[in-house]
Order: C-alpha cells, then sequence, then structure tokens
C-alpha cells in the first residue's frame, strides 16, 4: 500500500470550496463482557478488540483504516513530495555530546545513512566504533535501548530491541575493542550495574510476563554466570508498580525501593549488605529518588513543589523530617513551611494534604527578602570560578526556576571532583 500525508490543518484555506463529507466509519459490534470487582459490574462491548490475532480483529481493522484513507481523499488536498521532505529532514548527520564514565569517554552517533545510532569512545584523540546494532540485525530494525557503563568505563551492557517490541536482550561488550563478551541476557527490562562491577541489579520481563500482566521480579545477578542462578532481591504486588534498585558512585549507599511513575517510597541501606533498609521516604502523590556523594544526600523532587526543589540531608539522619533546602539561606523559611506540613513521609504516619501556600509563593516577608538581597547582590546569579563548593551558600541559587541547573551541575561536580577518591581506591586495591 502506497502511503500518503496528509496535513489538515494546512488545508483549511484550499479545502474551504470542497463538499462537506459526513464522517461515518464502519460500525464497531458490541459484545459485552462483564466482570465483578469489589461487588461492582463492570460491562466492557469492546474488549473482543484486546485479541489483535483475532480474524474479526484483523478486519475491523483493515476496515476502519481503509475508511480512514477514502474519507482524506474526499476531504482533504494531497501534498506530493512530502514524505521524502520529512525523511530527509531525519536523515541528517548526528553526533551527541560526549559522555565521561570514569576515565572514558563515549559518543552516540548516527550519519546520514545510518540505519541506527552507533556507540563510539575515544581512544588516543580518535574515535573508535565499539557497538553498532546493525551489525547484529542487518535489516536495521534492531535499536539501542539501554547502555550501562561499569564505573569504571570498561565494559559496557547493551540492550536492545527489534521493531519496539519493548523485550530487550543485554549484550556486554569491551569498550576499548568493541569485542562482545560472555553471553546475551534474554527478555531484559532494565539493567544497572552494582558498585563493585562484578554483579548487576536486572530486571527481567518475558512475553509471558507481558501477556499475563505479571509484576516484574528484580535480581542479583553475578557477571558470567547462567541467569537462572540469579538471586530474586525485589518485585511488587500490583503490575502497574515497579521496584527500583541502585548502588550511588560517590557514597557507601544503595537506593532501593517502589514507584507507580508518579510516586514512589525508598529505602536506603549500606552497600554489598543484605540489611533491612531504613525507609526515608514515602509519597503517593510525589517523588524522590537520593543521589549520595560521601554522607551528603541530595534529593531533586517534586515534593510540595510542582517546579521541583533540590533537597539535601545528612546520611546519619536520612528521614524526610530533616531533609533541607539545598541552599543554607532557605533553612529557616523551610523550617517554618515544615512546621504547617503533614509528616506523610514519615514511617507510621498517613496523609497528605495540599501544599501550604507559602510553599508555592514564599509568603511576603520571603519576597521582602528576596526584594532585599537583590538590592544587595543585583539580580541572583552564580559567580563562576573554578572550583564547586556544595556547601558555599553563593555557589546554590535558591529560586525554584533555576533547581534543574543546580541539579545538572551536582552531576557534573560528581564526574570531576571524586576522581582523585576514585585512584586512591584502585592503588588501595
Amino acid at each position: 500500500m502506497k502511503y500518503q500525508y496528509w496535513l489538515p490543518m494546512m488545508l483549511f484555506a484550499g479545502t474551504a470550496g470542497r463538499a462537506q463529507v459526513e464522517f461515518r466509519p464502519p460500525a464497531t459490534p458490541q459484545h459485552a463482557v462483564r466482570d465483578t470487582i469489589h461487588n461492582v459490574v463492570f460491562t466492557d462491548p469492546y474488549r473482543w478488540l484486546e485479541d489483535k490475532d483475532d480474524p474479526a480483529v484483523v478486519a475491523w481493522s483493515k476496515a476502519q483504516h481503509d475508511y480512514g484513507i477514502e474519507y482524506l481523499q474526499k476531504t482533504q488536498q494531497v501534498h506530493p513530495g512530502v514524505r521524502e521532505q520529512l525523511a530527509a529532514y531525519i536523515d541528517r548527520d548526528y553526533e551527541g555530546p560526549l559522555t565521561n564514565v570514569g576515565d572514558r569517554v563515549f559518543q552516540t552517533v548516527k550519519m546520514k545513512g545510518d540505519k541506527q545510532y552507533r556507540i563510539y569512545t575515544i581512544l588516543n584523540g580518535k574515535r573508535v566504533l565499539i557497538w553498532d546494532p546493525v551489525a547484529i540485525d542487518p535489516t536495521g530494525k534492531t535499536s539501542t535501548s539501554g547502555v550501562a557503563y561499569t564505573y569504571d568505563g570498561n565494559r559496557a551492557a547493551i540492550s536492545a530491541q527489534k521493531s519496539g517490541a519493548e523485550i530487550s536482550t543485554t549484550y556486554f561488550i569491551d569498550t576499548r575493542t568493541g569485542k562482545q563478551i560472555g553471553k546475551p541476557l534474554e527478555n531484559t527490562f532494565d539493567f544497572k550495574w552494582t558498585k563493585d562491577q562484578k554483579h548487576a541489579y536486572v530486571t527481567f520481563r518475558s512475553p509471558e510476563d507481558v501477556a499475563a500482566q505479571r509484576p516484574l521480579k528484580t535480581y542479583l545477578w553475578e557477571f558470567g554466570t547462567p541467569a537462572s542462578k540469579a538471586r530474586q532481591i525485589g518485585t511488587t504486588d500490583d503490575a502497574k508498580n515497579s521496584f527500583f534498585i541502585y548502588d550511588n558512585r560517590y557514597g557507601d549507599m544503595t537506593v532501593y525501593g517502589e514507584s507507580d511513575f508518579y510516586s514512589n517510597k525508598a529505602y536506603i541501606r549500606r552497600t554489598g549488605t543484605n540489611e533491612k533498609g531504613r525507609l526515608i521516604y514515602e509519597s503517593t502523590v510525589s517523588n524522590a529518588y537520593p543521589q549520595i556523594i560521601g554522607d551528603r544526600m541530595y534529593m531533586f523532587t517534586n515534593d510540595h513543589a510542582p517546579n521541583f526543589r533540590l533537597m539535601t540531608a545528612d546520611v546519619a539522619r536520612p528521614e524526610y523530617k530533616d531533609w533541607r533546602g539545598a541552599h543554607p539561606r532557605r533553612r529557616d523559611r523551610d523550617a517554618e513551611l515544615r512546621s504547617d506540613e503533614t509528616q506523610h513521609h514519615c514511617p507510621g504516619q498517613e496523609g497528605h494534604p495540599e501544599p501550604p501556600h507559602a510553599l508555592r509563593s514564599g509568603g511576603p516577608s520571603a519576597a521582602r527578602n528576596r526584594a532585599a538581597r537583590a538590592g544587595k547582590r543585583g539580580r541572583h546569579q552564580l559567580r563562576p570560578r573554578e572550583g564547586f563548593d556544595l556547601h558555599d551558600p553563593e555557589h546554590l541559587h535558591h529560586d525554584a526556576q533555576n533547581l534543574r541547573g543546580l541539579a545538572q551541575r551536582l552531576q557534573m561536580e560528581a564526574l570531576f571532583r571524586p576522581r582523585d577518591a576514585d585512584r586512591h581506591e584502585r592503588h588501595r586495591g
């Protein structure tokens, strides 16, 4: 079938004189299916359409498609060449930003004519190809769905999926040569290396899991061993929720918990142990995923902050009640606001009210304070300098609209500042 591209929004003027055609797609048969859930009866007349392999569903889909094309032909103008123009726009050279992992540098590249994105490493100033999904599937229908580098950057776990199936296979490569090492893992959904670089947290997702809508399970897997020997470490009771877990590159704590995408609860425990974690956050409307650097935690969260805010706490006192705004000058105000908040995030307490108005605007007194500070310093800005001290108040902006930038600065700082410590660790090893 030859596909034609329609641009109805651009054609109002050109179609004003066309005859009006009533939109009457083929009728859809109804076959009621009833379920009783918690003594409530639910009726679904279209559940039969869920079986895409049913000949009746195939015929219905074709009839709807054919009618749609016929209707567009009668009501809209054809624009020859649009398909080619879009293809030319999409098929262009792309060179992604350089990514530092340990002492290594990587880059994602797709040049005009390439079927898929490739991954390169920079060695001795030269770009070396280490991953091309077309080498696995010459049809070009297999794409990279995820990349996880070890902490030193010398190995990579690269997940790939075919035709958007969302069922991945994870391959392992030496990032200096691109050579595959070990056997791939099938039916993977999420992959994260542990801090010891010998294990990984792997969430599996098979076609059977998808068909049965089963909660996904996460395992601790030792690199190089059969997947059957992996040990389950987490799952959820509800398939719509997901279990998460990750180590911190610059801290000795592991974060794990459960999320429904919009909100989560989080625990922390010492990395490399099986001890029961400490619940530090729980919400049904907002989320926070701590990043730990040394003895400090940093949370970029939308908790009582629709535009997000950056918060920090001491690892020794990680509960939500001890979280404070990252800017020291906000601590007094945060303490006042916290007295109005229900401690719904603390273990053993419930409730989640709407955030107080002062959290949105800062209140009149906060506005006066901001105006006074602006008069002394002019417009709030981070002053450029060679180092970046997380505890220097002049280096952290407290306005909500700049929190995303602060999070990016934290990430960049985490990339470069602790490298000497990493080298000391290697020397001790």
